[in-house]
């Protein structure tokens, strides 16, 4: 039996239709819609072409494979919070004790100018006398107590004999925690007995408590 012997356009032509129509028949049957997955990719394989732009998010990235970026600007300042309630009012409590003139003579031992009883508690406390030369030069300093104990001494001032540095005021100040009632005195000494102490007083704020 003998073939008839075709041209070489039909042999092409005819070639090309059967690796045409068995390329796709292949296709449709080897790789079915989402059947290609990470068994099927060759490791390092996928190359950035082959990535839509956008479609990776951060979440697809291990930590710290992703750089960070620049620190962006600082953003304006939030709007201010609302105020806080009002917390409660602190004890305070003045007390005081004074006279504007209140002259005691000068013995040359400590005398009590002023007494200030006070309760239970923590206090400010703030006293003040002036001594007042009448004759020859004198030494002067006051004492704060409180029960009998010193809590504040002045240094000695020197008043002069003349009428230009004869008197000066002996500030006293401290802070104590009393236990119980207790007594706050302010007394003072002199060198000599030819004077005055006066303007004395006692002043006592009661606080919450002692620093």
């Amino acid at each position: 039996m003998k073939f008839r012997t075709g041209s070489y356009a039909n042999v092409a032509s005819t070639l090309a239709l059967v690796v045409a129509l068995g390329g796709t028949s292949y296709a449709a049957v080897a790789i079915a819609k989402n059947s290609v997955g990470s068994p099927q990719i060759i490791n390092n394989s996928v190359k950035s072409a082959d990535v839509k732009n956008g479609n990776l998010k951060a979440v697809d990235f291990r930590a710290g494979e992703l750089p960070a970026g620049a620190t962006g600007a600082t953003g304006p300042a939030g709007p201010a919070g609302a105020a806080g309630a009002t917390g409660p009012v602190g004890p305070s409590t003045g007390y005081g004790v004074g006279s504007s003139f209140l002259p005691a003579f000068w013995t040359g031992v400590q005398q009590t100018i002023k007494t200030l009883a006070l309760p239970a508690g923590s206090y400010v406390l703030s006293a003040k006398a002036m001594g007042n030369n009448n004759g020859v030069a004198a030494d002067v300093d006051c004492q704060l107590r409180v029960n009998g104990t010193t809590v504040d001494g002045s240094a000695i001032i020197t008043l002069g004999a003349s009428t230009d540095n004869d008197r000066a005021y002996i500030p006293l100040q401290a802070a104590t925690t009393l236990a119980a009632d207790s007594s706050v005195t302010l007394t003072c000494e002199a060198s000599t007995n030819d004077g005055t102490f006066s303007d004395g007083a006692i002043t006592a704020v009661k606080v919450g408590s002692i620093g």
